[in-house]
């Protein structure tokens, strides 16, 4: 009898032990879980972080683009002002001309 209690209180410590044995494991994994979470939270924030920089580049790069076309637009509008002032002035000498030689 005593032999059969040894043997119960054999498995029951060997029982403890694989308990204790899985426990570590779980706590083991749950901070691997943790970490690798902690890792992906702080990928997703870098990419973010470089989201929203290449965001205000392309703001900065468009606002830059519309500059540059509103000048190119201007410079354009002044060469047509000139080649038109430029068409007048001629235009009106020839008819001056035109009347010098009528004369």
């Amino acid at each position: 009898e005593l032999q059969a209690e040894m043997k119960q209180v054999e498995d029951a410590m060997d029982h403890l032990r694989n308990l204790d044995r899985e426990r570590h494991e779980a706590e083991i994994r749950f901070h691997d879980a943790v970490a690798e979470g902690r890792q992906e939270r702080e990928l997703y924030e870098t990419m973010r972080k470089k989201e929203d920089e290449v965001h205000g580049e392309l703001q900065a790069k468009r606002k830059q683009a519309a500059l540059l076309h509103e000048k190119a637009v201007q410079k354009q509008e002044k060469i047509w002002e000139e080649q038109e002032s430029q068409q007048r002035k001629e235009f009106l000498q020839s008819v001056v001309q035109q009347q010098q030689d009528d004369l």
